[in-house]
């Protein structure tokens, strides 16, 4: 398995890592713009959820279902994370999807993850935001992926965690470093790996949401990540 954690960047404006089908860029927003999207996931108002893929094993999350045109942050603010957003998904699709407006704030605690699925035909991207004022390697909570299409990973058993012992790439972890930027096309297998109890108290926080094309602008579903 690929490891992505603490690895520099030359340039912070540019991607630390591309893959097939996933953009990772660190220090993607200013320091000011951070710290005021930071500020607004912890006003937010959350509200307990099971996970929609494993919810005997997953644990709790919490979520904060909001949008760029309604959360409590400076225009400059959203205008900063929705370009940044369109900046990397331009890397993988050059039909030029568009961000949704909706979106959520995710808090994992220690236990708490999401198992193997991918998001639908009807999703052109993903994107996660993590919003950690710190974190570290032995905490966990990394988001692994399966860096090719779902139809190369062979359906022999149709249970997903056999089958992708079957798929014909390696996994990537990458950890949720505070300011990281995930995008990451559809029909990508991925899961969050549980937070381990060394964290502790501190929570795994991230913004996460969606790219659609134009007809799927309405798409009701939201990212959990």
């Amino acid at each position: 398995m690929t490891a992505l954690n603490e690895a520099p960047s030359a340039d912070s404006a540019q991607p630390l890592a591309i893959g097939e089908r996933f953009v990772v860029v660190d220090d993607v927003l200013p320091e000011a713009v951070f710290a005021e999207w930071a500020a607004a996931e912890r006003r937010a108002t959350f509200r307990p959820s099971f996970s929609s893929v494993n919810p005997m094993f997953d644990g709790m999350s919490f979520f904060s279902e909001t949008a760029f045109s309604a959360v409590e942050v400076s225009a400059e603010s959203v205008a900063a994370v929705r370009s940044a957003v369109d900046a990397a998904t331009a890397r993988l699709d050059e039909s030029s999807p568009a961000c949704r407006d909706e979106f959520r704030f995710w808090r994992y605690g220690r236990g708490v993850g999401l198992d193997w699925h991918d998001d639908g035909a009807s999703r052109a991207a993903a994107f996660i935001l993590y919003l950690s004022a710190t974190w570290r390697a032995d905490w966990g909570g990394e988001l692994e992926i399966v860096d090719c299409s779902v139809d190369d990973v062979p359906c022999q058993y149709s249970d997903v965690g056999r089958d992708l012992m079957n798929a014909p790439v390696l996994r990537t972890a990458i950890a949720p470093k505070p300011n990281r930027l995930v995008v990451m096309l559809g029909r990508t297998f991925h899961r969050v790996r549980k937070v381990e109890a060394g964290a502790g108290d501190t929570i795994r926080r991230s913004l996460s949401g969606f790219v659609v094309a134009e007809s799927s602008a309405r798409d009701p579903g939201v990212a959990e990540r």
